[in-house]
């Protein structure tokens, strides 16, 4: 009777013994994960503040943009507004040689700041 005692106790104990290493090693495997979530976390964090910072530099550059466009729009209702007061027809076969002119030298002045604009040097003088 007695080695049967002893053989159930031996047999808890082993059980608790395993049952003691197997929770070890998961908590050790969870506190690794936990850390691993830790740093992923954090790098989420980073990329969403990076991801916001972004967009809010493309709403300002946007509004910008927005601005340039009004700018051009009226400039455009302005010129379609002279444009519509002149007959240049009329006006190129009266005087050839002023409206000529006139057209070089703004043809120059668009080239130049197209140039301007893009980057590349002014081949042309104004």
């Amino acid at each position: 009777m007695f080695i049967a005692i002893f053989g159930l106790l031996s047999t808890v104990v082993f059980g608790v013994y395993r049952e003691y290493n197997d929770m070890k090693d998961r908590i050790e495997t969870l506190r690794e994960n936990n850390v691993k979530l830790k740093i992923v976390a954090e790098e989420n964090q980073k990329a969403l503040e990076q991801a916001q910072e972004f967009a809010t530099e493309m709403n300002e550059r946007n509004q910008e943009l927005q601005v340039g466009l009004q700018e051009a729009e009226v400039y455009t209702d302005k010129l379609r507004g002279k444009l519509q007061r002149h007959d240049l027809t009329l006006l190129s076969l009266k005087k050839p040689g002023m409206i000529e002119t006139r057209v070089n030298n703004a043809t120059k002045k668009v080239w130049n700041e197209i140039e301007t604009i893009s980057g590349a040097a002014s081949t042309t003088s104004n």
